[in-house]
């Protein structure tokens, strides 16, 4: 049976998840978190590079939760971390 157009897109987002994740791994990187929030990253200083999957980072303009892909901390480049979104 062939996808939806939803469907698709759903599938080639988590394609590029999972090949985000991989790069990171390649570069060192290492996961501090599932639904954590944006603190929790930044203060987790023992491994000076790290990341989160699903970070809660704020309150949006509407009263809701802001979650992002990737939060990745630990580029001299971008002390404040970057932040991944996959679609």
């Amino acid at each position: 049976m062939a996808l939806t157009q939803g469907g698709r897109a759903n599938k080639s987002g988590n394609i590029l998840e999972a090949n985000v994740e991989a790069i990171l791994h390649g570069h060192n990187y290492f996961q501090v978190g599932n639904y954590v929030q944006k603190e929790f990253i930044l203060n987790a200083t023992l491994l000076p590079k790290r990341y989160g999957k699903e970070v809660y980072i704020g309150t949006g303009i509407y009263h809701t939760y802001l979650k992002v892909d990737f939060y990745v901390v630990g580029s001299s480049a971008m002390p404040s971390g970057l932040i991944f979104e996959c679609k």
